[in-house]
């Protein structure tokens, strides 16, 4: 027997019945193993059967093809690949033919009597296409099949984002990422980042590394604002996208603090009347502030103010006696047992 193309089954071979209406069949590896049904032999007519575990199954054996993109949506000069799967035949070549929807098959942006099961395209139009193969195996046999209004997407943004999600305080560092798709490479291609507070634009610097723009900006006031990525190619032709993003008024507490026989400190504190932090309190960061050994930013939430203490992990305590300190939202400087406003 000679070796199949058909799945599942490891060799094939064709009987001429001549005037007959079918035939016994049995197997055996040339090496005394037989598959007879255990002496019935196996009986099939005129078709295409398989035999398989003592189970003869008849076949549907059409040239079949299977034809698929390697993304849902195409891009303009972006490559797209289709690829095509047969069963049931031998491909000799493949013919593909591309063309916009709607329109006459024609082999547009396609080829013809290829040996490759894929093709690659690169449109530089956008609109909606019929991608078409007929495959052509070994006896003739012609299969076929189609992908019907696949998108090509035209120049566009891919994505405009913030480091972090609106509404964020004053004085938040904000890095904004916008990255551009299908269009043209060119070193006169251009990203920029602009600010509006409904009063005025302001430009912020930008920086673009592997198509991906970034830009930092630090609001110092509270309000609405609309940030704006642009894109300009090298031809002249603008794009936008916008995104709203609120601004609110800081509602935070920052203490400096300052013990000279301490090498630790450790904030413990609450917001107004709410739950005091657990015992020692949390660990204050280094200050660059002359005067101060450490510093912490509460977040006061909607409340008004806190109150706080301090100690060194050790058993040492500053509470001002056990009254504590009130700050409310703004910095202060707090240091043998008084506290400063800082500007």
């Amino acid at each position: 027997m000679e070796e199949s193309d058909i799945d599942g089954y490891t060799w094939k071979y064709e009987i001429d019945l001549g005037t007959e209406s079918g035939v016994q069949v049995c197997f055996n590896n040339g090496n005394n193993w037989w598959d007879s049904r255990n002496g019935a032999n196996y009986y099939v007519t005129a078709g295409t059967y398989g035999i398989k575990d003592g189970t003869v199954t008849e076949l549907d054996l059409e040239f079949t093809a299977t034809l698929t993109a390697d993304q849902e949506v195409g891009g303009k000069y972006n490559t797209s690949s289709f690829t095509v799967e047969t069963a049931n035949g031998t491909p000799a070549t493949y013919s593909y033919y591309i063309y916009p929807a709607g329109s006459t098959k024609s082999v547009g942006y396609g080829t013809t009597n290829s040996t490759y099961n894929f093709y690659n395209w690169t449109p530089y139009t956008a609109g909606t296409y019929t991608i078409e193969v007929e495959v052509k195996d070994t006896n003739g046999n012609v299969a076929t099949d189609v992908i019907n209004n696949y998108v090509v997407e035209g120049e566009m943004f891919d994505y405009f984002t913030t480091s972090v999600a609106s509404p964020q305080n004053v004085n938040t560092a904000i890095t904004l990422s916008a990255s551009f798709k299908n269009f043209q490479p060119d070193p006169y291609n251009s990203y920029s980042f602009t600010v509006n507070n409904g009063t005025t634009t302001k430009s912020l610097d930008t920086s673009v590394s592997n198509n991906v723009a970034t830009a930092t900006w630090t609001p110092t006031e509270a309000g609405t604002y609309t940030l704006t990525a642009i894109f300009r190619s090298f031809n002249g032709v603008t794009t936008s996208t916008s995104i709203q993003y609120v601004v609110k008024a800081s509602n935070t507490v920052t203490v400096y603090y300052n013990n000279s026989s301490w090498s630790n400190a450790n904030i413990h504190y609450c917001v107004n009347n709410g739950s005091w932090t657990n015992v020692p309190g949390v660990a204050m960061t280094s200050s660059n502030r002359n005067g101060y050994k450490w510093m912490y930013t509460i977040d006061l939430g909607t409340q008004s103010g806190a109150q706080v203490c301090f100690n060194n992990g050790n058993n040492w305590w500053d509470s001002r006696n056990g009254a504590n300190y009130y700050v409310t939202a703004g910095t202060y400087g707090i240091s043998n047992g008084n506290v400063t406003s800082l500007s």
